[in-house]
């Protein structure tokens, strides 16, 4: 009784195992959440244009982060930004600014307005930039001269957006601002020269995901990194996260399913561990064999074999061709009858056409074996060497069947 209730504690520990870590498999859908994780594999993340941009000859390309931010700023370099927002106040923006006033080009491709570097241009512009919220369908179009491209907006579980708020720029002096890319006659992407290097805008980042990418959408991609000058390209892991950076675990999309969650918690995890480890040594100790170990039993001798060899042995002792002769066709005339249902109690032309029909192989060697047993057979007699020629007849036959 015992040992049958330990046996069922077991079977139903593995079988909650096992099933956690199915739902862990299973659960393994997109998020649609628009983080933009440069390694990262969901619709809104960037790995995809990672890959292309490695890609380029002329370019390298390397990230910017806590680590080396105080040394990734200079004026033969290019930055691409990519994200929600901004970091407020971000104290590395004067040097951003000093590497681009030298000679650097910077993409940036926000959703919110890039307050903190508008303004340190409001100067070199002079004027303010307005944007408006315009009605937005679930689809729009970006646009220039030379192309254009429809995107859709999803929300976080994967639906259409109705409604979203696309920024379009207005009131804008065309002296100060260069318009690349619209929204309808709305420009969405500018151009800002800044002393010897430029900053190009952009509104609508998802331009760079993995969704549209995969798609096949890469003219507005390709037509933004083109603009860039350098030949080393720093992408943003600073500016756009200030919350978590690489001094940090960076837990992309972490997963909402019951393992997900107990592994994303230090203790919890500690604890589910801890469980493994003490359900592991329990079942090593439990599970013990509580019988005598069973003998190895020696297979049994196939006799067919040793019967084989020695009819083989009686047959080359004797010496008679012959006899060995009748043997073969008789095992092949078997086979005719048991593969192909045909009588063979009358060897002429007709059972011929039928055996070349049914087994596929060419007449002329079927009509040559025929002959050859007949003529074996009416001499009575057969030497080494005929009943060589007649065994490999026999075998290229069962070779060329179908």
């Amino acid at each position: 009784m015992r040992d049958n209730l330990v046996n069922i504690i077991i079977a139903v520990f593995i079988g909650l195992v096992a099933l956690l870590f199915v739902i862990n498999a299973l659960n393994d859908n997109y998020h649609w959440s628009e983080n933009y994780y440069w390694e990262g594999e969901n619709p809104y993340d960037l790995k995809i244009y990672k890959d292309w941009l490695e890609t380029l000859d002329d370019k390298t390309v390397d990230f910017i982060d806590v680590r080396n931010a105080e040394r990734s700023f200079d004026s033969t370099s290019a930055y691409i930004i990519v994200g929600n927002h901004l970091a407020e106040s971000n104290k590395q923006l004067p040097k951003f600014f000093d590497a681009v006033n030298n000679g650097a080009t910077a993409l940036i491709a926000t959703y919110t307005n890039p307050s903190d570097i508008l303004d340190s241009l409001e100067a070199e512009l002079g004027y303010e930039l307005y944007y408006f919220s315009n009605e937005t369908l679930k689809r729009f179009t970006i646009s220039n001269e030379n192309y254009s491209e429809i995107f859709v907006k999803y929300n976080q579980y994967g639906d259409p957006l109705i409604t979203s708020e696309v920024r379009v720029l207005q009131d804008y002096n065309i002296d100060h601002l260069t318009p690349l890319l619209y929204i309808d006659e709305g420009p969405i992407a500018f151009e800002v020269s800044y002393g010897n290097g430029k900053l190009i805008f952009i509104n609508t980042p998802i331009v760079f995901s993995n969704y549209y990418l995969s798609n096949r959408k890469f003219q507005t991609a390709k037509f933004l990194t083109k603009r860039l000058e350098g030949e080393k390209i720093y992408l943003d892991r600073y500016f756009t996260n200030p919350y978590k950076n690489e001094e940090y675990i960076d837990d992309d999309q972490m997963g909402s399913n019951p393992l997900s969650f107990v592994l994303s918690d230090k203790h919890l995890s500690t604890a589910w561990y801890v469980f493994l480890a003490t359900a592991l040594i329990y079942l090593f100790y439990v599970s013990k064999r509580k019988q005598r170990v069973i003998p190895v039993i020696p297979d049994k001798e196939n006799r067919t074999l040793n019967h084989v060899k020695l009819v083989g042995e009686l047959y080359y002792q004797k010496a008679d061709s012959y006899v060995i002769f009748q043997k073969l066709y008789k095992v092949f005339f078997e086979h005719i009858r048991s593969r192909y249902n045909l009588n063979t109690s009358k060897i002429d032309d007709n059972l011929i056409k039928k055996l070349n029909m049914k087994s596929g192989v060419e007449i002329e060697l079927i009509q040559t074996i025929v002959q050859k047993i007949e003529n074996l057979n009416y001499k009575k007699s057969v030497s080494d060497k005929e009943l060589i020629d007649i065994y490999n007849l026999i075998q290229t036959f069962y070779k060329k069947e179908l």
